[in-house]
């Protein structure tokens, strides 16, 4: 293939995939808004982090369809999965420091962001959704996958 139609393939993939990401963002808020909210929340926060992938479903496919692999953009060769898990920790320490702390001695007010945190679970709840669900798609999906297109287009980073 002449790297003119090479060029065109990975603008497509990358236009599809953005495209995906899109689509699934709205297909999550939606699913959000009208299915998550009316279930308890013990089975909420599992359905969140799990929905939330759905941002990832097309720029995955976007990924086996065009033969790439994670290796491909680079997740082990450049630590991109060591900086993830120090940036999780790194989250850990400061939202205990910073968010749990405050609401354990009762100035949680100043601390929340809305939030309005009344027990550990909802604290956690929102760690969770954060920091890992959403961390991990958005690594994956624009580190991954949009970064990984872009440069094939345009040839350098």
């Amino acid at each position: 293939m002449n790297r003119e139609k090479l060029k065109r393939k990975h603008l497509m993939e990358l236009t599809v995939a953005y495209g995906g990401v899109l689509a699934g963002a709205v297909f999550v808020l939606l699913f959000q808004q009208n299915v998550l909210s009316n279930l308890s929340i013990i089975l909420r926060l599992p359905c969140m982090v799990i929905f939330y992938w759905f941002i990832a479903l097309i720029p995955g496919i976007v990924m086996k369809l065009s033969g790439d692999k994670l290796s491909s953009y680079g997740f082990i060769r450049n630590g991109i999965v060591k900086q993830v898990a120090s940036g999780i920790i790194a989250a850990l320490a400061m939202s205990v420091l910073f968010t749990l702390l405050p609401h354990m001695i009762g100035m949680g007010d100043y601390v929340d962001n809305g939030s309005r945190y009344q027990y550990f679970r909802q604290y956690l709840f929102e760690f969770v959704y954060c920091i890992v669900s959403v961390g991990a798609v958005e690594e994956f999906v624009f580190r991954g996958v949009i970064y990984f297109k872009i440069k094939e287009v345009f040839g350098r980073e």
